[in-house]
């Protein structure tokens, strides 16, 4: 058993993990097949193209870069947009989330708050 099996084993134990599991397992075994093509001495951005790792415009640009001999540059350009693009995602994912984190401190602090000052406040009242 191969480790990219082992890790998309793991995604259908516990899918709460990740909740595409299998856009994860459908990568890993995309960079197997280009891993293949590539030991079969197929071109890269081709390779890229065909399994799907890059898809649309940006195995267009792969192309386009390996016909122009800049493969290197179109390469980064790719791997800024894509970095850029899950860092807009990370972001919106941060900003849905903190409202609810502090709504659920705030009524956790007020919980906490009101155990200890009903026991003290019944103190005060039966003196």
């Amino acid at each position: 058993s191969t480790p990219y099996k082992n890790l998309c084993k793991i995604f259908l134990i516990y899918p709460g993990i990740f909740q595409n599991f299998h856009t994860i397992c459908s990568l890993a075994e995309k960079l197997k097949a280009a891993k293949d093509l590539l030991n079969q001495g197929e071109d890269l951005a081709e390779v890229l193209r065909t399994t799907g790792i890059l898809r649309g415009a940006e195995g267009r640009l792969a192309l386009m870069g390996r016909r122009t001999g800049s493969l290197d540059t179109a390469l980064s350009q790719i791997s800024q947009d894509c970095r850029e693009a899950a860092d807009r995602a990370i972001d919106r994912t941060i900003a849905a989330i903190e409202p609810v984190m502090v709504a659920v401190l705030s009524i956790l602090v007020g919980i906490m708050l009101l155990s200890v000052l009903v026991p003290m406040l019944g103190l005060l009242t039966a003196m």
